[in-house]
This record gives C-alpha cells, sequence and structure tokens, in this order.
C-alpha cells in the first residue's frame, strides 16, 4: 500500500488502495495475540493513510473479513462438529466465501463507493453483531 502510494502520489495519480483486513484486526481473539496484532495494524494504517492521501484523491480503505473458506481455513470447516458450533455464531450460519470477499473488494475498489475512504468494510455474516 505505501509503495503504490507514493507512486501515485509521485505521478498525481488519484485513485483506491483496498488493504485486507480481518475482524481480528477489530477485536480481538484469544490465542492469537500476533495475527490480532497485524490486523490492527492494517486498520490503522489504513485510517491513516485515508487522511494523509484523501487530498490526492486517492481513497484507502480495508475489508475485514470473518471466517471465510480458504485452503487456511479448511481444517476449520471441515470438521462437522466445529464447523457446526461455530457457525451458531455467525447469524448468517454459515462460513463465508472468497468471492463474496473479492466483491467488496470489488465495490471498495469502483466509483460506486467515491465517497468512501478510511472505511473498514466487514464480511462476517453479521458474526460481530454478537
Amino acid at each position: 500500500s505505501q509503495v503504490v502510494a507514493r507512486h501515485m502520489v509521485a505521478h498525481q495519480i488519484p485513485g483506491r488502495i483496498v488493504n485486507l483486513a480481518s475482524t481480528n484486526g477489530l477485536v480481538g481473539e484469544a490465542n492469537l495475540a500476533h495475527y490480532n496484532a497485524s490486523k490492527f495494524g492494517v486498520v490503522g494504517l489504513t485510517m491513516t493513510m485515508a487522511i494523509e492521501l484523501g487530498p490526492h484523491n486517492i481513497r484507502v480503505n480495508s475489508v475485514c473479513p470473518g471466517l471465510i473458506k480458504t485452503p487456511l481455513t479448511q481444517r476449520s470447516y471441515t470438521d462437522p462438529v466445529w464447523a457446526a458450533e461455530y457457525a451458531k455464531k455467525i447469524p448468517m450460519n454459515r462460513f463465508g466465501e472468497p468471492e463474496e470477499v473479492a466483491a467488496a473488494v470489488a465495490y471498495l475498489a469502483s466509483e460506486d463507493s467515491g465517497f468512501i475512504t478510511g472505511a473498514q468494510l466487514v464480511i462476517d455474516g453479521g458474526q460481530l453483531t454478537f
């Protein structure tokens, strides 16, 4: 993000930057201090860059996915007992799909989100509402 931002400012290129954070960047989770800290850092970076780059017509936002079905999380959602118990914590009662995160990124990268900057778009099926 910082490298592309420097290039965009130097060449007066307006645009959009979308960072990948996590719901763990908004709330902590036990035994994941290293991961939580890194994602809180991404959220802070996003907000700071939005302040700094707004005058250059560069919008900076982040997406904060919850549990998404990816190879990295496969152990979580393929264990039927664990998956059923975890899904109870999600109002939509399911895990997210990679395509849903991609759609959120595409939205933030589009002109449809023209007045959004410094925001964190949560993609978690409502889990953080609990």
